[in-house]
């Protein structure tokens, strides 16, 4: 095929819907449809990606540095997912731009993006249907759907944006790649693996591009006309070098994830989030059939949308016809049957229309729960690009079906019936963006947020767990406490209509509902109702344990994980939830069991050996356990419980010189161990500890010791190395606050 054949076969027909026409009409429906998601705040997930990331706020290579060696929820929580990228472009608006917690310019950023999208999207479908107007038409609805507000008005969705960016592009370069020859064809080559090489770092799901560009290869293959056997013999031999480029991409990104998630203490994904974790074969297909059908359904009426679906919004396919959400799951096959025939139809009559649905099955594919549980059942934003595919295949399809229509029976009707198109598409265009601008509303606040996904997913824990937070902090004195137990305890009853196993189960929902008995105990306490009190703090403590319970079975399993890929067991590190083992252990306090508190809070030292705080409150826990002994008459233990107690509050001044209540309670329990004596002293305004003091002296060099070797055994080498260097110099101790 000479190159200007190829260039006709693969250029966009010429059309006065173009360039900055489309551009400026896509613009106009964005504007009208996300003028207020400025009003939006930063909330749900962008809260822990966003504000608690400290990467974000340094400005320097470190930070970036950091950006690229640590997983995407870093430091907050355990993840397996690593986008690099999109975390660096939040740096980019936090740092950079300046915008730090204001969130303007984060939604600025993501509406320029959906806007190059939706343009991206006109693009392609003019260039593989040659009708502009059917392209732009399907460009609005995509760009204006209320299903992108998941994307757009909540920040954390660039993920979805960025990936969208990628394979939309990606297919563009590929047909430049197909269309160019010489040094063109070189440079959109290195185009088209740079994009892939973005693309998989924003967000894994981008990987498909090379399956869509074979989609491409099927619908359009090169020297259509030919013999098949031809076809193909042609279409690999210029589409080649376009599939090498893409490999790098896809390799370094499962290099990075193999060098970042093989140590990893996670065993999986949670049944909490998904249940098809657990769902065997056969049950998982099903409900995720069903899931494709509510997608589906959320495109043609957005009525009711939400900003969660986890456990128990939507159930696990039960085998039956009638009972629970199973008759979802069977029209949901049914309609996906009925599109399959349409792909079949639109193979021979309209291959734009074949290629534009392979696309949205394959973009939707990785994040289908088919191939492989994801960390979600279901949520908005991974409908993103499906829907601009489905979007514009369907209005394709619409306008040649009435092109033929037009052809055969009224041909004398085509002005009438294309206005009677053009007011069709105006009036869907503006109540999809009217329906937009409110569910933009809904993201204006967590209350608003929240009750609007009550109202679509009323069986969602998380759905109960957020509303129940919400009441709780809206009276810090703890007033509402027993309206968050209400709203929370919801939850607790769909967990027990349907049981997960212990390590799938919401650690999360017992560890709040024991914050709010606990607020509620102190609570009455402070109004001198002492037995209501203790009854509450008791709920507290169960609801706390239970929530442990959880967390040593996750613990277990992702340990034995560990272990199967080789790791020594004597090697695996503790680990767990912190605030789990923290507030348990003030609530045994609280209830007068420091005993248990002991045990419990030396695990939260194990755990977080780093953590100053871990040794304080195990250092307060000690002194009570001290108590404890004296009370029964057993004198020499609670003196040896006091040493212990010394030892964790060294340790914790050691971690934070500035641990004002660690000194305090030091100052007391040697105010015990030896009265009168000058243990702790001041110099320069400071508190230090006198180690020409015997007592204190030996406390200091086993908390120095103890120290490094629980940050051995948590695996913190690195800091353990740093602290065994500042503690073995001649004297014993180092340098700082704590010399006399």
């Amino acid at each position: 095929m000479t190159r200007s054949r190829r260039v006709a076969e693969y250029a966009t027909a010429p059309s006065p819907v173009a360039g900055a026409g489309a551009a400026a009409v896509l613009a106009l429906v964005c504007a009208a449809a996300y003028w207020n998601s400025f009003r939006a705040d930063l909330l749900f997930d962008n809260q822990t990606i966003i504000l608690k990331d400290p990467r974000l706020a340094a400005l320097s290579w470190q930070g970036v540095r950091d950006i690229f060696t640590h997983h995407y929820w870093w430091p907050s929580l355990e993840s397996h997912l690593y986008r690099p990228v999109t975390t660096l472009s939040y740096w980019l608006n936090y740092s950079v731009f300046g915008n730090g917690a204001g969130p303007s310019g984060y939604h600025a950023v993501n509406l320029l993006l959906h806007w190059l999208n939706a343009m991206l999207a006109f693009s392609l479908t003019r260039a593989v249907s040659g009708r502009a107007w059917p392209a732009l038409i399907g460009a609005a609805v995509f760009a204006c759907h209320p299903l992108t507000v998941e994307s757009v008005t909540n920040v954390v969705g660039r993920a979805d944006l960025l990936a969208a960016m990628s394979i939309l592009g990606g297919v563009l370069l590929y047909r430049r790649v197909l269309a160019c020859s010489g040094w063109r064809r070189r440079a959109w080559l290195a185009a088209l693996g740079a994009v892939y090489l973005a693309g998989v770092f924003c967000k894994e799901s981008a990987i498909v591009l090379p399956a869509v560009m074979l989609l491409h290869d099927v619908a359009f293959p090169v020297g259509r006309g030919a013999a098949w056997p031809e076809t193909v013999r042609r279409t690999a031999a210029r589409a080649w070098p376009a599939y090498l480029a893409v490999v790098p991409g896809a390799a370094a990104l499962l290099l990075a994830r193999w060098i970042l998630f093989r140590d990893s203490p996670l065993f999986g994904q949670f049944a909490s989030d998904n249940p098809i974790v657990i769902a065997s074969f056969w049950t998982g297909v099903m409900t995720a059939v069903k899931v494709m059908g509510y997608y589906l359904a959320l495109v043609v009426w957005p009525a009711r949308l939400s900003c969660d679906y986890s456990y128990n919004a939507v159930t696990l396919f039960g085998g039956t016809l009638t009972s629970g959400q199973d008759p979802h799951a069977w029209a949901s096959l049914a309609v996906l049957l009925v599109l399959a025939g349409a792909a079949v139809a639109a193979w021979r009559l309209e291959r734009a229309v074949w290629f534009l649905l392979g696309l949205a099955a394959a973009s939707y594919l990785p994040v289908s729960n088919l191939l492989l549980a994801i960390g979600t059942i279901m949520a908005e934003r991974l409908a993103y690009l499906p829907l601009a595919a489905m979007a514009a295949a369907a209005v394709v399809a619409l306008d040649a079906a009435g092109r033929r229509v037009r052809a055969v029976w009224a041909p004398r009707a085509e002005p009438g019936l294309r206005a009677a198109a053009a007011v069709a598409a105006i009036v869907v265009t503006a109540a999809l963006a009217a329906r937009t601008v409110g569910r933009n509303e809904d993201w204006t606040s967590e209350e608003r947020l929240w009750t609007s996904s009550e109202a679509a997913a009323p069986q969602s824990i998380k759905v109960h767990r957020a509303l129940a937070a919400i009441a709780m902090q809206s009276d810090p004195s703890g007033g509402r406490a027993d309206d968050a137990i209400g709203i929370a305890s919801r939850g607790l009853r769909v967990l027990e209509q349907a049981p997960l196993p212990l390590p799938h189960a919401p650690a999360a929902l017992y560890e709040e509902l024991g914050t709010y008995h606990a607020a509620k105990a102190r609570r009455l306490a402070g109004g001198g109702a002492t037995g209501q009190a203790r009854a509450a703090l008791r709920d507290a403590v169960r609801m706390y344990e239970r929530a442990a319970e959880i967390d040593r079975a996750i613990a277990r399993l992702g340990a034995e994980r560990l272990v199967r890929r080789g790791v020594n067991p004597a090697d695996v590190p503790d680990s767990g939830t912190p605030s789990i083992y923290r507030n348990l252990g003030w609530a045994y306090l609280e209830s007068g069991d420091a005993l248990r508190a002991v045990e419990t809070l030396t695990h939260l030292r194990r755990i977080r050996p780093g953590d100053a705080e871990s040794h304080y409150v195990l250092g307060v826990a000690q002194g009570g356990a001290s108590e404890i002994e004296r009370e029964r008459g057993h004198l020499q233990a609670a003196t040896e419980r006091l040493g212990f107690s010394a030892v964790s509050l060294i340790e914790a001044t050691l971690l934070n010189p500035g641990h004002e209540r660690a000194w305090e309670t030091l100052e007391r329990v040697y105010g015990l161990l030896a009265p009168g004596s000058a243990a702790v002293v001041r110099v320069d305004g400071r508190r230090a500890l006198n180690t020409d003091h015997p007592l204190v002296s030996g406390h200091f060099r086993e908390a120095c010791a103890h120290l490094v070797r629980q940050l051995d055994a948590a695996g913190l080498t690195e800091e353990a190395e740093r602290w065994r260097q500042r503690t073995s110099g001649a004297s014993g101790r180092p340098p700082g606050p704590f010399d006399p």
